[in-house]
């Protein structure tokens, strides 16, 4: 993918847009309106915007770092924010106040990212004053979109060799939710000061027994023996201590194997765990992460799911300018057959056929492994 360039002109149009009736296949918008639009790519496929609905286009990027619009990469979103809102509302009284400028003068010209990243605030579920005088509990659900679009970022964006290994942590029935969430906190603390834990997003969901379990995607190998042993020690000093009400020797020696790792057997019987990220066909990472992970429609009083520094600074859309979309020939590559289109014509989505083509990612990885370095 080359020179796919994306700045603002005096005028205030954005490089990238172009006329509807340009598109293959598009009906015309209402009062034969020939507003521009914006494609934006991502995992899933391209998302024809028009110019109106597009609210922010000034700061861009992920939930840490953020690209501006002439292309030039900061450290700190905040920063860009700050220097950004100096611009618009400059201050009446006072000296002007210095902000961080850009990280260097290194432009990416594959780029101009969505501001899609953050995490966000929970769901919020609120009961009517007049009804009920209980504290409001937020509740929790699973991102489902978000969850599958950073573990595809992570690892498709990647270079040199690729891991992404799913592990599974279960509790006996009856594992207070509360004490569940510790012990995988203190777990992960565990891991970290070993070293054998840098980067994870995990998800949290409830067995049949309706006993919380955890399902944790690390892009590194671990010795599931020993981070089972990790977590057997953890739970049974809960018990010895009274913290947990389980008997201590449920957590004796060779007693628990709740943390499991997603794997197939062999010929022999033994189990051999599963490299997702070079696994094809119906043991891909896509369907995985669509039978396993995405599949919760459940809501927690706690976090439903959560991940490290490494996936939430990832960038994975990107703007292309109607040149670079010819060009390089990606809407060969979008299953047109399966487009929808809003009823109030705000956007148009075209899905990829299959997976998004390695074009679209290697277009990602310059931004991405900038920012991985200043970690």
């Amino acid at each position: 993918m080359q020179n796919l360039t994306f700045y603002k002109d005096g005028t205030g149009t954005f490089a990238s847009d172009i006329n509807l009736d340009t598109l293959p296949r598009f009906k015309s918008l209402p009062n034969g309106s020939t507003t521009p639009c914006t494609r934006i790519a991502s995992p899933a496929g391209v998302t024809y915007l028009k110019q109106s609905t597009i609210k922010s286009g000034v700061y861009l990027g992920s939930k840490y770092h953020a690209v501006d619009i002439q292309g030039f990469p900061w450290e700190k979103k905040t920063a860009l924010k700050k220097h950004i809102g100096a611009e618009k509302r400059p201050k009446k009284k006072g000296p002007s106040v210095e902000t961080e400028g850009p990280a260097n003068s290194f432009t990416f010209n594959a780029l101009q990212i969505s501001d899609n990243l953050s995490t966000g605030e929970p769901d919020l579920l609120t009961k009517p004053p007049e009804l009920s005088t209980e504290p409001v509990k937020k509740a929790y659900k699973v991102k489902k979109s978000l969850v599958r679009n950073r573990l595809l970022a992570y690892t498709n964006t990647k270079k040199g060799s690729k891991c992404l290994y799913f592990f599974t942590v279960t509790f006996p029935a009856g594992m207070p939710e509360t004490m569940g969430y510790r012990a995988l906190n203190t777990w992960f603390t565990s891991l970290r000061k070993q070293r054998l834990l840098s980067e994870y997003l995990w998800v949290a969901e409830r067995q049949k027994n309706g006993t919380i379990h955890f399902h944790i995607a690390v892009p590194h190998f671990m010795k599931v023996q020993h981070v089972n042993g990790i977590m057997r020690k953890i739970l049974y000093g809960y018990t010895v201590r009274k913290e947990l009400l389980f008997s201590p020797a449920q957590f004796a020696r060779g007693k628990y194997n709740g943390v499991d790792i997603a794997g197939h057997k062999d010929i022999a019987g033994h189990k051999i765990p599963t490299n997702f990220a070079h696994k094809k066909k119906s043991g891909s990472l896509a369907n995985y992460l669509t039978k396993y992970v995405t599949k919760n429609n459940e809501t927690f009083e706690h976090l439903a799911w959560h991940n490290s520094r490494g996936f939430s600074a990832l960038f994975y859309s990107i703007a292309l300018s109607a040149q670079s979309f010819q060009i390089t020939g990606l809407w060969k590559k979008l299953n047109w057959a399966k487009k929808f289109e809003s009823d109030n014509d705000l956007f148009v989505f075209v899905p990829w056929f299959g997976n998004a083509p390695p074009e679209f990612w290697d277009a990602l990885f310059p931004v991405n492994n900038f920012f991985q370095s200043l970690n």
